[in-house]
């Protein structure tokens, strides 16, 4: 499953699956993560922050949002194609912001999402978390990288997974080259 986020035609909305949301009272995030997690929500935050590759041109670090398996990996490949990763793990782990941000949506409005949130980084970035048991933040919620932003879970899925997305411009990227999966 995937989710179609892409650029409409005023700079300050964004659509998704053909619903389009505003986002003009979306701060800005600067691309530095200035905004740090509280001492407890490091604590709570067990994945690591990883670098991006050198060929990427947002130098800052993403943070893994899950500690459970990896199942499925991005791909464009017609039989297999996903435009996330996805990672298997129990009802009610706790999911975490990859990167400070501010919550665009949060709610299970979009079919075959379940319970979805979508993090804005920057002007460039988005962050997207689907088929969650529990939301934890709300629309307009600014949110520091490392906060538990959800509890994993199986609406509009069979299984309890996450499904992660990374979308650049609108378009999604591989969120490998962000997370580095090969080191985790």
């Amino acid at each position: 499953q995937s989710i179609d986020i892409r650029p409409v035609n005023k700079p300050q909305q964004v659509a998704i699956d053909q619903k389009s949301l505003n986002t003009t009272n979306v701060a800005k995030v600067p691309t530095s993560t200035s905004v740090a997690p509280t001492q407890s929500a490091k604590q709570a935050a067990k994945p690591a922050a990883v670098a991006m590759n050198n060929n990427q041109k947002n130098n800052s670090q993403w943070q893994w949002p899950t500690n459970a398996k990896v199942t499925k990996l991005f791909s464009v490949k017609e039989q297999e194609y996903n435009k996330g990763i996805d990672f298997s793990g129990n009802l009610n782990d706790p999911i975490y912001a990859t990167k400070a941000g501010k919550v665009v949506y949060s709610g299970e409005g979009l079919r075959g999402y379940g319970k979805l949130i979508i993090i804005k980084h920057d002007e460039l970035y988005l962050s997207a978390y689907a088929h969650n048991n529990e939301l934890l933040v709300h629309e307009g919620d600014d949110v520091a990288q490392g906060k538990i932003i959800a509890r994993m879970g199986k609406t509009d899925s069979p299984h309890v997974k996450l499904h992660f997305q990374i979308r650049k411009n609108g378009q999604p990227v591989d969120p490998s080259g962000y997370l580095k999966i090969a080191a985790k």
